[in-house]
C-alpha cells in the first residue's frame, strides 16, 4: 500500500513525513510506516508470542507543487503509480512562515488542489480521445469505439469538477478504468496540519464539506506530535493525555488509510510470532495465503478461523474451540475483518 503526500510549500508535508515514518524528508523520499493495532498486542498477550509484527504502508513525500509550475508535474506523475492522494493541508497560523496565498485558508487549499487533480485528469483524457481518433483513421474496431464512449462519459464528468471516484462504472468500463492513470479515480485523504490549540476541535463546516466515502478529513498538529513522539513513553503518554489526544495520530491515520482503501486486516498467530496482515475486501481463504506466499495458496488446505472478538472473549484458543466457536473453512471462504487465520497446506 503506497500513498503520496501532496501539498502546498510550508504546508508541513516534510513534519508530517517525520512523524509517520521517522525519516526527516531530506535525506529520504520514501518511508514505512507501521500499523499499531491494539487488537494484535492483545493476540500477542493471549498466544505469548515472542515477537509482534505489524502490517506496513509506504508513504512517499512528493515535490511541493506550485500551480502552473514543473513540480506540480513530477508530483501527478509519481502519483499515478501510487494508490491513495494524501493532501496535507496547512490550517496552523505563524506569521514567520510564508504561504504560497499569502492567507491561511484551508477550504480554499483544498478546493485549489482537487481542481488542478480534476485539470490533469481531463488532459489525460483529452489526449487518449486523440490518439484513439488519429487510431480509428487507419482502422476503426468496436473496442475503440467503446473506449471512445466511455472515455466521453469521463471527461464530461471531469468538465463538471468531478473526480473519476465519483463515477459509477459497470464491470465491463472497470477493466477499461484500469490501465488509465487517471489520479482522480485514487480515494484522497486530507490531513489539517492544524496548531496545537486546534486538537479535538471538529473542521469548520467549508472543510467538512468535503468529506464523503471516497474522502477522509483527519486534523493533526504534526509538529507537536513529532516533538512528543522524542519523550519518553511515560512522559510522552501524560503530554498525550493533557492535550486531550486518545491515541497518536499516526495510529488514526494508518488506519483510516487502510479503510479509504476498501482494505481489511487479518491476522496470524502462535507462540513463534504475531502477525497482521493487509488485503483487499473481498479475498478468498487462498487468494489471503497467497500475500503470505505463494507456496501455502498453491498446496492450499483448509483454514482455520478464530474471530479476534471470541479469542478476547474466551481468553485463549483453547477455550474458543471447545465453545465451539472455531471454524474450519475451504477454497470459498472469503477472509473477514480482524480473523485470525491458521492455514494448512501442503506443497
Amino acid at each position: 500500500m503506497k500513498i503520496g503526500l501532496l501539498g502546498f510549500p510550508q504546508s508541513g508535508k516534510k513534519t508530517l513525513f517525520k512523524l509517520l515514518t521517522g525519516h526527516d524528508g531530506t535525506s529520504a523520499a520514501v518511508g514505512i510506516c507501521k500499523i499499531k493495532d491494539p487488537k494484535l498486542d492483545k493476540i500477542a498477550e493471549i498466544y505469548k508470542s515472542r515477537k509482534i509484527t505489524h502490517a506496513e504502508i509506504e508513504y512517499q513525500l512528493l515535490p511541493a507543487i506550485i500551480p502552473g509550475h514543473e513540480s506540480l508535474k513530477d508530483s501527478l506523475n509519481v502519483l499515478k503509480n501510487l494508490d491513495a492522494v494524501c493532501l496535507v493541508i496547512r490550517q496552523f497560523r505563524n506569521d514567520a512562515v510564508y504561504h504560497i496565498n499569502e492567507t491561511v485558508d484551508p477550504a480554499r487549499d483544498i478546493n485549489i488542489i482537487l481542481q488542478e487533480l480534476i485539470f490533469a485528469d481531463l488532459m489525460l483524457a483529452e489526449t487518449r480521445l486523440e490518439r484513439i481518433k488519429e487510431a480509428e483513421k487507419k482502422k476503426k474496431s468496436e473496442a475503440l469505439d467503446r473506449e471512445t464512449r466511455f472515455l466521453l462519459k469521463i471527461k464530461t464528468l471531469l468538465e463538471n469538477e468531478q473526480p473519476v471516484r465519483n463515477m459509477e462504472f459497470t464491470d465491463e468500463e472497470k477493466k477499461m478504468l484500469l490501465p488509465l492513470q487517471f489520479i482522480t479515480k485514487k480515494n484522497v485523504l486530507i490531513v489539517l496540519n492544524c496548531d496545537e490549540t486546534d486538537i479535538g476541535r471538529e473542521p469548520a463546516e467549508d472543510i467538512t464539506c468535503f468529506d464523503s466515502r471516497t474522502t477522509v478529513i483527519l486534523p493533526i498538529a504534526a509538529k507537536t506530535e513529532v516533538e512528543i513522539n522524542a519523550l519518553e513513553k511515560p512522559e510522552k503518554e501524560e503530554f498525550l493525555k493533557m492535550l486531550g489526544i486518545n491515541e497518536p495520530a499516526i495510529n488514526l491515520m494508518a488506519r483510516l488509510s487502510v479503510r479509504l482503501l476498501n482494505l481489511i486486516t487479518f491476522f496470524t498467530a502462535g507462540e513463534n510470532e504475531a502477525r497482521s496482515w493487509i488485503i483487499p475486501r473481498g479475498l478468498s481463504a487462498p487468494q489471503a495465503a497467497g500475500k503470505i506466499h505463494t507456496d501455502i495458496e498453491r498446496g492450499f488446505i483448509r483454514a482455520e478461523i478464530i474471530k479476534s472478538s471470541e479469542l478476547f472473549e474466551f481468553g485463549s484458543e483453547q477455550a474458543v474451540k471447545e465453545a465451539g466457536k472455531w471454524a474450519l473453512k475451504g477454497k470459498d471462504y472469503i477472509i473477514e475483518e480482524s480473523d485470525i487465520v491458521l492455514f494448512r497446506f501442503n506443497v
